[in-house]
């Protein structure tokens, strides 16, 4: 069982933005979840080592994408080929899978589209109807990632100053002559 993986990367964003607004278009058309002010979209789509990352916002959720250039190292779940889900319905999320990505974290739900392949994807943002257009859901997640720096680089200095007052106690006051 080997990863499909997508064959065409010409016109990658177009390419994409046509296979997920038909995939949206025959598995949630008649959801009450979807946003009918928003359509497909892929944004910051970039190389990272073995994969293509970017987000895919559609009118159910916004997605972190991430699809293999080669193979990846992570073993298909039984069930999971592509010759396997070809004609299975409509999964919203696969399978959880351990990431090894530079700058994706944790785990991301495998997914099969035969137009594409195999590809993971984590989802960032759902009930999307509380925001009026696209740049309001791309502006709350940027928010999300603002609050993540902030909060990691005040444990960083936390941790500096803590480890600075661990030393002062360990090291002797200096004697006066």
């Amino acid at each position: 069982m080997n990863w499909q993986l997508m064959a065409d990367r010409d016109d990658l964003t177009q390419t994409l933005e046509g296979v997920f607004a038909d995939w949206h278009q025959r598995c949630f058309a008649n959801s009450p979840n979807v946003h009918p002010g928003l359509s497909v979209e892929i944004r910051d789509l970039q190389k990272v080592q073995d994969w293509y990352l970017a987000y895919l916002l559609t009118p159910i959720a916004l997605y972190r994408l991430a699809m293999p250039l080669k193979v990846p190292d992570i073993p298909l779940p039984e069930g999971w080929s592509a010759a396997a889900r070809v004609n299975q319905p409509c999964t919203g999320l696969g399978p959880a899978l351990s990431l090894k990505i530079p700058g994706v974290l944790g785990q991301g739900h495998l997914q099969y589209l035969p137009e594409i392949g195999h590809f993971l994807w984590q989802p960032l943002v759902q009930n999307l109807r509380r925001y009026p257009d696209a740049a309001a859901v791309f502006a709350a997640w940027e928010g999300v990632i603002d609050h993540r720096r902030k909060t990691r680089a005040s444990m960083q200095e936390q941790q500096q100053c803590d480890r600075r007052d661990f030393l002062r106690r360990l090291m002797p006051a200096p004697r006066e002559p």
